[in-house]
């Protein structure tokens, strides 16, 4: 929604859901307790002051290999200035010539992109285990586990 949290004082960090595809108009405006966004892989539009007045962002994280389409006042002048905006390994070109992503500190690092792959068949229960960490005897009919450390979700 348009100005879904403006001024909201409370809010210090946010993850953005991956099935986010824009962030509309305002949406995150002078919310000056804000440090840290992580936008989704998803994402395709950032609107018309969806960040203005976020003094206290220190540090964005765009997941998504080819930069969201944004207004060029999305952030202030001084959030791009002293922000850090972490990007996906190798697509520091596609971002600095896309206008809007004219951050002065860009670091690209290593992010999770979507689904690794697909298996089939038999599960060994071996090293299975909830989100929480318990092991399971059986694979969830639904839901997400962990495996030999990698997400599953079924």
């Amino acid at each position: 929604p348009i100005f879904a949290f403006i001024g909201c004082s409370a809010l210090q960090s946010i993850d953005i859901p991956w099935s986010v595809r824009a962030i509309m108009v305002g949406a995150f405006t002078d919310c000056m307790s804000l440090k840290e966004v992580t936008l989704p892989w998803g994402l395709v539009v950032l609107e018309n002051m969806a960040f203005a007045g976020c003094t206290g962002l220190k540090a964005v994280y765009s997941q998504t290999t080819v930069p969201p389409a944004i207004s060029l006042n999305c952030f202030s002048a001084e959030t791009k200035a002293e922000a850090t905006l972490y990007i996906p390994t190798g697509t520091r070109q596609l971002y600095e010539a896309t206008k809007g992503w004219d951050f002065a500190n860009i670091v690209e690092i290593e992010m999770e992109q979507g689904i690794e792959g697909i298996e089939f068949g038999k599960m060994k229960m071996e090293n299975v285990y909830d989100l929480q960490g318990r092991r399971l005897t059986e694979v969830p009919a639904k839901g997400m586990y962990v495996k030999d450390g990698k997400k599953y979700v079924k």
